[in-house]
């Protein structure tokens, strides 16, 4: 559960898990667009949430690259329904393959985690946004958008549930020099 994630003595109120991601994936590949993706050897790639402070994680959003096109398609997944989204070009020249076996921590305790990082910037936020991806590694990205303009970002292996890195990024000063 999570309390205080302003860092001042604020209590937002607790994010609790009803889908978690490994149910989601397992959901996105039953719909039919996807397994066609799967068929041509496409992949799941990443699965992120934006929350308010307090927002239960009731949804997904799941990605799946194909090699044929070089896209990436969406599936919103809830509890309630499975709905495919957009089809785009990547954000980045690589597509990494995470493996799902390797989600050992789970969202609800890489948030935990996480949480217990941001505190010591003692700022509130305004949203979070949660995803799981690979680069060298699978890991959960939780990022704290803060109300002062910045955003503090904390990455959490998802096997050992250890800090990798964790940054504050002040938006005016970044694109302020752009």
């Amino acid at each position: 559960m999570l309390g205080n994630l302003t860092g001042k003595g604020r209590k937002n109120k607790v994010i609790l898990v009803k889908m978690k991601i490994k149910d989601a994936i397992e959901r996105a590949k039953k719909k039919d667009e996807v397994r066609e993706i799967l068929k041509k050897g496409g992949f799941f790639c990443s699965g992120f949430i934006t929350l308010k402070s307090n927002e239960k994680i009731e949804k997904w959003n799941i990605s799946f690259y194909n090699p044929e096109t070089d896209n990436i398609t969406s599936v919103l997944v809830s509890e309630n329904f499975v709905e495919t989204g957009i089809t785009d070009k990547p954000l980045h020249k690589r597509v990494y393959n995470p493996d799902e076996s390797k989600i050992k921590v789970d969202s609800q305790k890489a948030l935990e985690k996480a949480r217990k990082e941001f505190k010591s910037y003692g700022k509130p936020f305004t949203k979070i946004l949660i995803s799981f991806q690979k680069k060298e590694k699978e890991f959960w990205n939780i990022s704290f958008i803060t109300k002062v303009g910045s955003i503090v970002n904390v990455r959490i292996d998802s096997q050992t549930g250890k800090t990798i890195k964790k940054e504050e990024i002040n938006l005016f000063q970044k694109y302020r020099a752009a």
